[in-house]
């Protein structure tokens, strides 16, 4: 079976949302720099890119999404971030946390630990002779079903790209990487996660089989993409985040 762990990024996967916000709160004695909705912003990057295990580069509409905040309080908010260059705007239009933002993470006082940003998930694995530029070309940006774009992690050998559905019930990761299955030249996983604990299992299935035939169709014309095995039945998975020191060891200037 492939072997989705590295050396610098253990694979995992996770859940933001706003019971781990809240969780995650600044120092108010050591902290008046920024406000109630940059530190959202800031801790949502931070803690995407710690559930992913890769540094987020997220898009406008993503950040609102997941916040449910109003269009020009965070236009202001980022501009804010931007002004006191914790986040960084790529020429994609996407954002990233800088270092200097992710030193002043490390001024908050995290109460919540790993087990709280465990999730269950389903998971899918894919033999393709797709490459990581075609993948990202065809899948990066787009809208598909009811999934909408949010925005993708990049390490040093693998790319993924993440979705929301319009109801906010679930988050959807297409991982591509390196693979030497089956002497296939490269792989694909995708994984459903739980946003919301109202979605039941099979509801969670249902969007999971209409992601994979969504995500089939639109690589489709790109080459080949083999499921690597079918379970009999899509079982719910616990995958529990590793809190490491990877964050800003490669990937932040």
């Amino acid at each position: 079976m492939e072997d989705w762990s590295t050396n610098q990024m253990p694979y995992s996967i996770g859940s933001v949302d706003e019971k781990t916000l809240i969780a995650y709160h600044p120092n108010v004695d050591d902290l008046d720099i920024v406000d109630e909705y940059q530190t959202q912003i800031l801790l949502l990057l931070f803690l995407e890119g710690m559930t992913k295990c890769s540094p987020p580069s997220l898009s406008f509409q993503g950040i609102k999404r997941k916040l449910d905040l109003h269009q020009q309080i965070l236009t202001n908010a980022l501009n804010r971030l931007l002004d006191k260059e914790f986040i960084q705007k790529r020429p994609d239009n996407h954002y990233i946390l800088t270092k200097k933002g992710f030193q002043l993470i490390q001024t908050f006082s995290p109460n919540v630990s790993n087990s709280d940003l465990d999730t269950p998930t389903i998971e899918n694995t894919y033999k393709t002779d797709i490459s990581a530029e075609s993948f990202l070309k065809s899948l990066k940006g787009k809208w598909f079903g009811d999934f909408r774009w949010i925005g993708w992690f990049q390490d040093s050998d693998s790319t993924k790209l993440e979705w929301i559905s319009t109801d906010n019930s679930i988050e959807a990761v297409a991982w591509h990487k390196n693979s030497k299955i089956n002497s296939y030249p490269y792989s694909i996983k995708t994984i459903i996660f739980q946003k919301s604990p109202i979605i039941t299992p099979e509801e969670m299935k249902q969007k999971a089989n209409w992601f994979k035939y969504h995500l089939n169709k639109k690589l489709a014309k790109k080459g080949a993409l083999i499921e690597e095995y079918i379970p009999e039945d899509s079982v719910l998975q616990i995958n529990s985040p590793k809190n490491d020191d990877w964050f800003y060891q490669n990937c932040v200037n």
